[in-house]
């Protein structure tokens, strides 16, 4: 096979490669990897504010989330933070702090920026801590490459 036609090869090659990645990037944007219809000039949507920093579920798992209602990749994970809760009651707590609204609440998980995840097991006991955007299947991750397999208890 000459250098041209190897040249070809080559060339089509990586077309199948750029074609494969778009199609697999076509349900987030570009920019961070936020979900396609997220608009960063929208409102952050309500959710429901915890009456204390201790769980509200004792005994399971549980996601802390700090944020800031006008920080964009907060605002992006809200509807993350949504899904969660609809798909894992009584398997999962999910907890925001919005540490704009109660500074306190960053002092008190130690928070550096935002947006922060912080994964605990059901007994309390931190597992780890993410800063910066995570998508919903990379948090299902984290929780189980700690050996806790969450089940959904009903679907969004």
């Amino acid at each position: 096979m000459g250098v041209r036609a190897k040249v070809m090869v080559l060339g089509v090659v990586l077309l199948a490669v750029a074609a494969t990645l778009y199609q697999k990037n076509a349900r987030t944007s570009l920019v961070g990897g936020y979900p396609a219809d997220f608009d960063p000039r929208a409102p952050a949507p309500e959710e429901p504010i915890p009456a204390s920093y201790e769980t509200s579920a004792p005994g399971l798992p549980r996601l802390v989330a700090l944020g800031a209602g006008r920080c964009i990749p907060c605002k992006a994970m809200a509807p993350i933070r949504i899904e969660l809760r609809k798909e894992y009651p009584g398997a999962l707590a999910v907890d925001y702090y919005d540490i704009w609204v109660d500074k306190e609440a960053g002092r008190h998980f130690e928070v550096w920026s935002i947006p922060t995840l912080i994964f605990f097991d059901s007994l309390g006991g931190e597992l780890e801590r993410r800063e910066g955007f995570t998508a919903k299947g990379d948090i299902l991750g984290i929780f189980s490459s700690h050996g806790i397999r969450l089940r959904k208890t009903s679907s969004p």
